[in-house]
């Protein structure tokens, strides 16, 4: 309830869309967001850049599926796996990394998926410190391709339903299912 007061509405394009947050509030309430909430969130970011740019969802689904098995993966070894063929701008040894819908996407939107990857990989091998400051600056990284953009940002509360706290993981959060942040 406290971001929609804090938030206004205004139309665009004919559609009714919610003014962000400022940034540095944003940022403050992404802070007590778990690494598998903001994961989720630069994932749900993602959907919205394919609907409003009309790209082809059929071919994203495979890279969705693969950014969603983030959240419910018990073993991030096994998802690091999972992901590494759609990096952009990356090779696999011994196959020639050639995602077909990257084939025509700009670099800042190349970027951005690197961004949400990144999310994930941030602190696979690190001890989590301080709200992770590696996940939330990829995160933020995807908010700030969003605004420039001009794509509506997903609501933050469902994703604070998943805390950065030592309970939880120790910042990681719970392993939850993609219905979870819907």
């Amino acid at each position: 309830m406290y971001q929609f007061l804090a938030q206004l509405k205004y139309f665009l394009g004919g559609q009714t869309r919610i003014q962000p947050l400022p940034m540095h509030q944003l940022t403050e309430q992404l802070k007590l967001v778990s690494i598998t909430g903001r994961m989720a969130y630069a994932i749900t970011c993602l959907e919205i850049i394919i609907r409003d740019e009309k790209l082809n969802e059929v071919e994203f689904q495979p890279l969705l599926d693969a950014l969603w098995d983030f959240t419910s993966n018990p073993d991030l070894s096994d998802w690091e796996e999972l992901i590494m063929p759609f990096i952009p701008d990356s090779e696999i040894p011994g196959q020639k990394y050639d995602y077909k819908p990257y084939q025509h996407l700009s670099q800042e939107l190349l970027a951005c998926i690197d961004e949400i990857i990144e999310v994930g990989r941030g602190n696979l091998y690190a001890g989590v410190r301080t709200h992770s400051p590696a996940t939330l600056e990829s995160t933020l990284q995807v908010v700030r391709y969003m605004l420039a953009n001009n794509h509506p940002l997903p609501l933050i509360e469902n994703f604070q339903r998943s805390p950065f706290t030592l309970q939880d993981q120790h910042g990681w959060g719970k392993r939850l299912n993609r219905d979870f942040f819907q």
